[in-house]
């Protein structure tokens, strides 16, 4: 806009100038003011005609540059408009992907701890057990007045299942006495068809 204004007074002044010289200077004792004569002359009506047109021309030239200058400043405002959405919605893109991979790196630890505690709640009820269950034993010798009963465990185990006298799961130890010996043992052995002995002397050794 600076430009236009400068090369408009330039112009003004050079029409000006040009109107000026045009103009005969009359001798002193004949040229009189034309306030005194009351009329202007063609040169100076056509001198402000140019000027007028000067000044429309740069107005119209300074309006246009304006709106130039306008409408790139829209486009560029709508630019950065543009690319700060995209930044801003890659960013957002950005931290969901975070936000996912701390959640997926989250849940897989979770899952390995539940698993390592599984595996040691398991370890150790695994462990009661085995402490609540004893050994079983060998050979048991059992005092009778009738003479002592030996009771090979390792023996009838082989030949048995564990329910045949353990009532419970896992097998707990069972207490014997004369009722239960001779309910349990002599009536299984009576059971048995003749594989095992039925006496009182088979069993009871003095």
């Amino acid at each position: 806009m600076k430009t236009v204004a400068t090369w408009c007074m330039v112009f003004l002044m050079a029409t000006l100038l040009s109107a000026c010289s045009k103009e005969s200077t009359p001798p002193e004792e004949t040229a009189k003011p034309a306030a005194e004569t009351g009329t202007v002359s063609e040169e100076a009506k056509e001198a402000a005609a140019e000027v007028k047109e000067a000044a429309a021309v740069a107005v119209d030239a300074a309006k246009t540059e304006a709106e130039q200058q306008v409408q790139a400043t829209k486009e560029a405002t709508a630019e950065m408009v543009d690319e700060a959405k995209t930044t801003t919605a890659q960013a957002v893109d950005a931290v969901k992907e975070q936000t996912a991979d701390v959640a997926e790196e989250t849940k897989e630890a979770a899952d390995v701890a539940v698993s390592a505690a599984k595996a040691k709640v398991a370890e150790t009820a695994a462990a009661v057990e085995k402490a609540a269950t004893p050994e079983p034993p060998g050979v048991v010798v059992y005092e009778a007045s009738m003479g002592k009963v030996t009771f090979n465990h390792a023996d009838h185990g082989s030949r048995l299942s564990c329910d045949k006298c353990h009532p419970t799961d896992p097998p707990r130890m069972v207490k014997i006495d004369k009722d239960i010996a001779h309910t349990l043992c002599t009536g299984c052995h009576k059971a048995s068809g003749g594989n095992a002995p039925t006496s009182c002397t088979a069993c009871h050794v003095k």
